[in-house]
């Protein structure tokens, strides 16, 4: 989440919830119902909510609605507001831009203007609301801050400046870092990085900057440095493990004290996902600084593949079972590009680039048995036994959003 800084210095291991917020923020308040889950569709170009059955549960109604999280989900007619999961309106929409919930709270953004095709909220302060529409904390940030955890949220104090405050629940600064980019929590475990000159230049007898380079490290669940900045990439943390490299290294795993656990042997790794992780044995280089992947496996803690290597350009995380894989071949890539879609296509020094383009994806069993394809279309990962898929086949201004379930079947015809 590069919210808004681009330069950072150092972070110095710190420790700021209060005894009493440690224990509190992870306390239980009572038994809640489980709601089943809910999946946004686009009828028309509406947007509201289905069951996994593909029933609609709230009627299409809205230009733009987000996923449920804490209870509520963020909608938007007009401006923005949160529903329950009947459809209730209960937090009315008077906000300008609007966040999901976390413990209760959520960022807003109040007095500026939404930019439909950059997707950014400009000229507006940002401010905190409870469950009741009230302000926790009033729009007084120029950037948006971390969703609440354990208590406490991280904001960049202005645009540009790379200080990051520390805050509690209504608002109040516990200390200032910089950073030149922060994420949210995950695995109990936040990613930062901070900026670092790596190469220069002298002109006369002053210095210059040439090269900055973030190196990451990672915040616990105390807020305190447990992992200094050494790391050149680094994914998020995922089951007590994160993928991550140092300069000039290959990918290895992390433990959430910074040490390898599994060595660092392979030129790209994805996080853990049910047990696996994706990672990639063999590439063919198309220049000095980029190469193609093209054959995948997937490994478990023990770094033991957990079935045959497969030739694809990308392999994904397993989820409810299945994992979506991106096929490519020079058939494929002789198409029409007016269908296509996000396709991996090279690694280089700064990480998986892709482009749009024809393919096909596969969907695999934790065997890495095929399950079934798609064609002129990205598949999400599967959640709550269902997958969202981004149909192409009639270009890419008109997508059309649909779900499947794991034989491959349509619950919800794609359509927009």
């Amino acid at each position: 989440m590069r919210l808004c800084g681009l330069l950072g210095i150092s972070c110095v291991a710190l420790s700021i919830i209060p005894p009493s917020l440690s224990h509190a923020a992870g306390g239980k308040r009572g038994a809640k119902k489980e709601v089943p889950p809910l999946f946004r569709v686009i009828v028309n170009g509406k947007c509201g909510f289905m069951n996994d059955k593909g029933g609609i549960v709230i009627q299409p109604a809205y230009r733009y609605a987000g996923d449920f999280s804490d209870g509520l989900a963020r909608v938007r007619a007009d401006s923005y507001g949160y529903i329950d999961p009947t459809g209730k309106m209960v937090i009315e929409p008077k906000f300008a831009m609007a966040y999901g919930f976390s413990e209760g709270l959520a960022w807003v953004g109040t007095g500026g203007r939404f930019e439909r095709f950059s997707g950014r909220f400009m000229d507006g302060k940002y401010g905190v609301i409870n469950k009741k529409g009230g302000f926790a904390i009033a729009p007084s940030f120029e950037c948006l801050g971390t969703p609440f955890f354990r208590g406490l949220a991280i904001v960049e104090t202005s645009r540009n400046s790379s200080d990051w405050a520390f805050i509690d629940r209504s608002g109040r600064m516990l200390r200032k870092r910089q950073f030149s980019e922060i994420r949210p929590f995950k695995d109990n475990m936040a990613r930062y990085a901070i900026s670092r000159v790596t190469d220069g230049e002298m002109v006369g007898q002053m210095a210059f900057a040439t090269e900055l380079t973030d190196f990451y490290g990672f915040l616990d669940h105390t807020y305190a440095a447990a992992i200094v900045p050494k790391f050149e990439r680094a994914s998020e943390f995922s089951e007590g493990l994160a993928s991550a490299k140092l300069k000039h290294g290959k990918f290895g795993f992390i433990n959430k004290r910074g040490r390898f656990v599994v060595k660092p042997t392979f030129r790209w790794a994805e996080p853990f996902s049910e047990g696996l992780a994706a990672v990639v044995l063999e590439e063919e280089e198309i220049g000095e600084d980029f190469a193609v992947p093209i054959k995948w496996g997937y490994i478990d803690r023990r770094v033991k593949l957990a079935f045959e290597p497969v030739s694809v350009c990308f392999a994904g995380p397993f989820s409810d079972g299945r994992a979506v894989l991106y096929l490519s071949t020079k058939k494929d890539d002789e198409e029409d590009d007016s269908r296509a879609g996000p396709l991996v296509v090279a690694l280089g020094t700064g990480g998986l680039k892709s482009r749009y383009g024809p393919h096909r994806m596969r969907v695999i069993d934790k065997e890495g048995k095929a399950v079934f394809e798609k064609k002129h279309c990205f598949v999400e990962s599967f959640k709550n036994g269902l997958a969202r898929v981004h149909d192409f086949s009639a270009g890419q201004l008109k997508v059309k959003i649909g779900y499947i379930d794991g034989t491959g079947a349509y619950v919800w015809e794609p359509r927009n």
